[in-house]
């Protein structure tokens, strides 16, 4: 396991100890990087990770950049362009919830 600050290894370190696959230990050790080495990593942008499952020997790209509005009257547009319309809302978060639900075997609450 390699991660920036050695706690946040440790922390994924365990969550295999303890029965998690990769995935886990991965969302757990991101997760923890965010909070422990503040500046080298940060929940509030994008996260892209590269997935490779070695049983089915699948190779996919997970891009949780910046979320769009929910609706698309939210944008801003060169025709109406008034600020406040929209805030970007980081991917990161729900980038890694989705990693847990999708591949994880412990819950993404517990994780964190």
């Amino acid at each position: 396991m390699i991660a920036y600050h050695p706690k946040a290894r440790e922390i994924g370190e365990n969550v295999l100890a303890s029965g998690g696959n990769a995935f886990d230990a991965f969302v757990a050790t991101v997760v923890a990087e965010n909070v422990l080495a503040e500046g080298a990593s940060s929940l509030a942008g994008p996260l892209g990770v590269l997935v490779y499952r070695v049983g089915d020997k699948k190779l996919s790209y997970l891009d949780a950049d910046f979320n769009d509005p929910l609706e698309s009257a939210g944008r801003w547009t060169a025709d109406d362009p008034k600020p406040g319309k929209t805030a970007l809302v980081p991917g990161a978060p729900a980038g890694l919830e989705a990693l847990a639900n999708e591949y994880g075997s412990i819950p993404f609450a517990k994780l964190l």
